[in-house]
């Protein structure tokens, strides 16, 4: 009796191992579920001022790659504005945006330094 696989058994062995299924989040868009009272309650800007901000540091809050589902630079802004606007744990920020908290970490903390990279343009100290 040939203890070996075959090629093909060894190839259903993997795919029972390995392959796991791909669960894509559908993350709703604030933009267009709230009207601009509830998202300046839930985000503390305007949704015009947001889009402003978002088209100043969206090219610091892009992936080189879609690998792995990156967040979109304008659900990691509004991750970030949420955690600002509420002054919430972080693990409730990730439940409503349907993320991980370690997720949400990362983002606040890239938004932020993305943010603060616009200092020089808004920040003026006089004497």
């Amino acid at each position: 009796m040939d203890s070996r696989l075959s090629d093909e058994q060894l190839l259903l062995l993997y795919l029972a191992k390995y392959d796991r299924p791909q669960h894509l989040r559908d993350r709703q868009n604030p933009f267009e579920n709230f009207d601009d009272g509830q998202f300046i309650e839930r985000f503390r800007l305007t949704k015009a001022t947001t889009l402003a901000l978002l088209a100043k540091i969206e090219h610091y809050l892009e992936y080189p790659s879609d690998r792995n589902q990156p967040l979109p630079p304008v659900h990691q802004l509004l991750i970030a504005l949420r955690y600002y606007a509420t002054g919430s744990f972080q693990l409730v920020v990730a439940d409503l945006a349907g993320v991980s908290k370690s997720t949400t970490c990362r983002t606040v903390h890239k938004v932020s330094e993305a943010i603060a990279g616009l200092r020089s343009q808004y920040v003026v100290f006089r004497s």
